[in-house]
């Protein structure tokens, strides 16, 4: 890290941009970066890719930190970037398999994914992107088996009201036919 600050010092390119955003966001020695890493990397990698718009390795670098910061919007900006300059690209369908992910379409998700690892991706992040998608997968039953038993029980109290309400309701009917006899006075 210490070497790519000393670079960027040395003069500001897309090529000392990208490579200090990406050793800013990548983890290292089992430590996640920091917030404030993360939100330097991606300024970083905005500015590389803003001086070189047409540098496929710019987006890349743009598409793995804002992967790494979590950030769903710029990873669709620059997956749309990629996508125009580098269609058929490794890493083109790489982060769009990351970018469906995030939007739940884990079908797209793999099949991108599969086209990744057709054009070379290594075996290592294939697995890990696997895993990813799974883990994502896994909390979307979950959330989707919490929703079902949530509306069960918010159907469950609706029922529950309505009954109470035909009943009171049948109940004050009856009262004000009778002339308003047990209502608490004259209506």
């Amino acid at each position: 890290l210490s070497l790519c600050r000393q670079a960027h010092r040395g003069g500001e390119t897309p090529e000392t941009l990208r490579t200090l955003a990406l050793a800013l966001a990548t983890p290292a020695e089992g430590m996640e970066p920091t917030v404030d890493q993360l939100r330097e990397a991606s300024q970083l990698a905005v500015r590389a890719a803003l001086l070189a718009p047409t540098d496929v390795v710019a987006a890349q670098s743009l598409c793995e930190v804002a992967l790494q910061a979590d950030d769903g919007p710029r990873l669709q900006t620059c997956v749309a970037r990629l996508e125009g300059l580098d269609p058929e690209g490794l890493a083109t369908a790489y982060f769009s398999a990351h970018l469906e992910a995030a939007r739940g379409d884990l079908w797209a998700a793999r099949r991108g994914l599969e086209r990744a690892r057709e054009a070379g991706l290594p075996a290592a992040l294939y697995d890990d992107a696997r895993r990813t998608f799974r883990a994502r997968r896994a909390v979307g039953l979950a959330q989707a088996e919490a929703l079902g038993v949530g509306s069960l029980v918010w159907l469950a109290w609706v029922v529950l009201l309505a009954g109470v309400c035909r009943v009171g309701g049948e109940g004050l009917r009856r009262a004000v036919e009778a002339g308003g006899a047990g209502v608490g006075g004259e209506l």
